[in-house]
């Protein structure tokens, strides 16, 4: 009798929390596409609002972060030739005070920024564990991954409010959301897994499984608080905590012309290849390598202690915390050089940008991504598309092609165009500084 009473429990509970299922998703997806809806609108009327008050050949002169063509002109083809001989290949990228002050300030902001999804994540796990609300197999309640959603979609929101007025992609607010809040995707999603990971483990009866779940939510902050002291690890974390203030401008380049000559594949290949880059970058594969690999021990110790529970927590523990990360790491390693070289485009605009923007950390991270001397190619495809280094295609009879990647003398050139770009970006920023 008890057993029939436990049976007939069970599959009423299964179907409740199946209702639940089919009530609570397309409110969050509802959520997500109307943030998707007011983002875009808002984007595409600043980009509108920036062509009628812009110059025609630049952006407007009021704007907060400016790349009007004036203050490049020393980056341009002519300004290079000129100017080469005084420049010193080795200065620093961080000696103004003002570039510090920036610096500081995007710092400070993504650590408040952190700090408070922290703050919440774990304040929903530890209010679920008190209240014996905590499920074994999803963990939360759907209320609360609703509402979490909610305020990462409001956080989007409030950031395209203060977007200064200037053209963005049109599908720039789109591809923020991602690293925003998309799974997999966005370290805020991972910072939630790693604490609701911590609460499965607090969950269990275990005093050792227990005890893995305080490191577990140790490390999550302190790693983080790790990676806040590294200038290029900010730059990466801002892109997922301040996505929508980090996202690249609409800077036109040659390859821009094309675009309504290109098919339907090669449109979709556009939008596809950055967003995939953006996953498997050196500073990203690092970055996992640092959050992931410890959690995914911790979860095969978990493994190893729950290997007796029926709860369905162990499956939870298997996929999020083991099965994911890892393959993350491992498609970052296997994919990166073939993706780097079809996103060339792209990493272009970026480049054009941090030189625009005189942005140091981006720039950093730029350069220690390209990896030129490693991939003549890259280097060759990128100079076809950003128009500061357009110089550099006039330099051999023969063309780029022939001068790189064939010859004897293939190496030196190359070594020598690496050196011109370091040092011309070297050269850029110095200048901004004083």
């Amino acid at each position: 009798m008890d057993q029939l009473s436990n049976e007939t429990h069970g599959a009423v509970s299964a179907r409740l929390e199946d209702q639940r299922l089919m009530t609570f998703v397309p409110v969050m997806i509802s959520i997500y596409l109307v943030t998707l809806l007011i983002g875009t609108a808002r984007v595409l009327y600043l980009s509108k609002r920036s062509e009628r008050e812009s110059k025609p050949m630049g952006m407007s002169s009021s704007s907060i972060m400016p790349i009007e063509p004036e203050p490049v002109k020393p980056v341009r083809p002519t300004g290079l030739t000129k100017t080469q001989s005084t420049i010193s290949v080795g200065t620093s990228l961080n000696t103004s005070p003002k570039r510090h002050r920036c610096h500081f300030s995007r710092r400070r902001v993504v650590q408040i920024v952190f700090g408070c999804w922290y703050a919440i994540c774990l304040g929903f796990v530890v209010y679920a564990l008190v209240d014996e609300q905590f499920a074994n197999r999803k963990a939360l309640a759907w209320e609360a991954y609703t509402a979490l959603l909610a305020l990462s979609c409001a956080w989007l929101l409030v950031q395209v409010a203060f977007l200064p007025v200037k053209k963005y992609p049109k599908m720039g607010f789109v591809v923020a959301s991602l690293t925003g809040t998309m799974p997999a995707m966005a370290d805020g999603f991972d910072t939630l897994r790693d604490i609701v990971f911590g609460g499965l483990c607090l969950h269990s009866d275990n005093g050792w499984t227990q005890a893995i779940g305080v490191v577990a939510w140790v490390y999550v902050l302190a790693f983080h608080v790790h990676l806040f002291r590294q200038d290029r690890m900010i730059a990466e974390l801002a892109t997922h905590w301040l996505a929508v203030w980090t996202m690249p401008l609409d800077v036109s380049l040659s390859e821009a012309s094309q675009n309504k000559k290109q098919d339907f594949w090669m449109k979709a290949k556009a939008k596809i290849v950055p967003v995939l880059y953006k996953q498997l970058t050196p500073v990203k594969r690092q970055l996992l390598l640092v959050e992931n690999l410890p959690q995914a021990f911790m979860g095969a110790a978990y493994l190893l202690l729950e290997a007796d529970d029926e709860s369905g927590s162990p499956i939870t523990v298997l996929v999020f915390s083991i099965a994911v990360p890892m393959t993350q790491i491992l498609t970052s390693h296997l994919l990166f050089h073939r993706v780097r070289r079809l996103a060339a485009p792209f990493y272009a605009k970026k480049l054009s940008m941090a030189i625009h923007r005189k942005d140091t950390l981006l720039l950093n991270r730029l350069r220690e991504e390209a990896g030129f001397l490693e991939d003549p190619a890259l280097l060759i495809t990128v100079m076809e598309h950003c128009k500061e280094f357009q110089v550099f295609q006039d330099m051999f009879e023969g063309g780029l092609q022939l001068a790189l990647l064939e010859g004897d003398q293939s190496q030196r050139r190359l070594a020598f165009i690496d050196s011109c770009i370091n040092t011309m970006m070297d050269h850029v920023l110095q200048k901004d500084s004083n």
